[in-house]
């Protein structure tokens, strides 16, 4: 049975395989579709559209079906997991047939048998991929696919046929020209260098849009840090998928010292993220930031406290108003005063940052390619 609460409250990026971004405030996995709730500006204004799962990152449909499964739901977990298999993701697969065990002993006993036939799914996997890396004249990747059903699965029926597949690779490289196989080397590089820079400037505007961001300007500063703190993740996923395929020390080095410091400025962006949401009552948005710093630094005792405090002062009820918004300012309040509220004069009376100072103007300010906010000058 599929549950139809939404993964998580907080904003959450959908990427399809052709690069393409969403940021998504509901995201659901309906039969062969993804239905997506988009994030809009307005709070009043929603957009849902559905897309085929087979044209997104299976990674992410696979975290998104997850969160839907009930626990004792094992017919959903052995579904989910037959997917997995027919899409590479070999350990998820095993996740889920051992999720699927707690619930159903007929799916226990036959745990042996079914790690037996997802290790030999593997190791034909990757040997295909091998093969098809050969095909298009990398050998480099080819070999490096190879070598893991040599190291991960040895007792696999595709040994044999993987051996044969090194030799091969052996004898391509063997008879290539050294200057045909420095120039395809050096080429290959200068790809992995122009990657490089694309990744270093995204990470550059997301690192200036932390640091123009003011924390005391609510709706600007959650925008600001959301769009740099999922900037910051995207570019150290795909930073950490070229570390394996580089062939050049010295870019290696720079890449391994990139990942630290993408890693560290994410850390940060997610933590002030999570401080301004819980400050601004989204609990469960706060949470979702925590969990992202604690899945790179699990020991991390700021979001360790965070998720504690969310958790135990128990959601949305202590920050829900008596009167709403009158004019896109607070004329009237009764109940509980939310941290982030700052008083200060305005038209219509006294309100926060949904309103503005009569002697002060309005200005569109772009702060990114796409995105732009709105700020008060004199």
């Amino acid at each position: 049975m599929l549950l139809t609460a939404p993964l998580s409250a907080g904003i959450q990026l959908v990427e399809t395989k052709n690069g393409k971004l969403y940021e998504a405030r509901e995201v659901i996995v309906i039969g062969d579709k993804m239905r997506i709730s988009l994030a809009m500006k307005e709070a009043n204004q929603t957009m849902i559209f559905s897309i085929p799962i087979e044209s997104v990152i299976p990674e992410q449909v696979y975290y998104v079906w997850a969160a839907q499964i009930a626990a004792t739901d094992s017919e959903g977990h052995v579904r989910l997991g037959e997917w997995c298999r027919e899409h590479g993701l070999f350990r998820q697969a095993w996740r889920e047939y051992n999720a699927a065990a707690d619930s159903d002993t007929k799916i226990e006993k036959s745990l042996p048998l079914l790690e037996k036939e997802i290790g030999e799914e593997a190791a034909t996997w990757y040997f295909e991929q091998a093969e098809k890396a050969l095909k298009a004249g990398d050998p480099h990747r080819a070999r490096i696919l190879a070598k893991r059903v040599i190291d991960d699965y040895p007792q696999s029926k595709e040994m044999p046929r993987t051996k044969g597949l090194l030799e091969l690779i052996a004898e391509r490289e063997e008879f290539q020209d050294i200057q045909k196989v420095e120039k395809a080397r050096a080429h290959r590089v200068k790809l992995q260098r122009r990657k490089l820079d694309k990744e270093l400037k995204e990470i550059h505007y997301a690192k200036t849009m932390v640091r123009n961001t003011r924390m005391r300007q609510f709706n600007g500063a959650q925008g600001r840090l959301r769009w740099a703190a999922y900037r910051f993740r995207r570019s150290l996923r795909n930073l950490n998928d070229m570390v394996p395929f580089v062939e050049s020390d010295d870019l290696r080095i720079s890449i391994e010292a990139i990942v630290k410091d993408t890693e560290r400025n994410m850390v940060g962006s997610f933590t002030k993220l999570a401080d301004l949401r819980f400050l601004g009552g989204d609990m469960s948005g706060a949470l979702d930031a925590a969990h992202e710093v604690l899945w790179v630094d699990p020991d991390n005792k700021a979001m360790t406290d965070m998720r504690k405090r969310v958790l135990d002062e128990g959601g949305y009820d202590r920050y829900r108003y008596r009167h709403g918004y009158y004019g896109r300012s607070i004329l009237r309040r009764r109940g509980f005063l939310p941290p982030f509220a700052c008083h200060y004069q305005t038209r219509d009376g006294f309100g926060i940052g949904a309103g503005r100072a009569y002697h002060l103007k309005r200005e569109s300010v772009k702060i990114a390619p796409g995105i732009a906010v709105i700020r008060y000058v004199p």
